[in-house]
């Protein structure tokens, strides 16, 4: 697989730039990616079947109050086929 990357425009990078991705949307597709395998994980564990698990992450980078840079992730997690209590 291959990806032109881009800075990310908390770093001084250009949004929007065509066909470009940033290293934060890399690690949000994979964050959401190990997130979901763990909820099937426990899930099977639970012997419980849901029909459905859609995890959505958005990254942010950003400065801190003390020196260097911070991470956020926030995830959304839609899980369909079971009720709230074992979703």
């Amino acid at each position: 697989m291959s990806v032109d990357l881009s800075r990310p425009k908390e770093l001084g990078g250009i949004t929007g730039k065509p066909g470009g991705t940033t290293p934060e949307h890399l690690f949000a597709a994979g964050y959401a990616a190990c997130f979901s395998s763990a909820c099937e994980f426990a899930s099977r564990q639970l012997k419980i079947t849901p029909s459905r698990i859609e995890i959505k992450a958005a990254v942010g980078i950003g400065t801190r109050e003390v020196p260097g840079f911070g991470l956020k992730v926030d995830l959304v997690a839609n899980i369909s086929g079971l009720s709230p209590a074992d979703a």
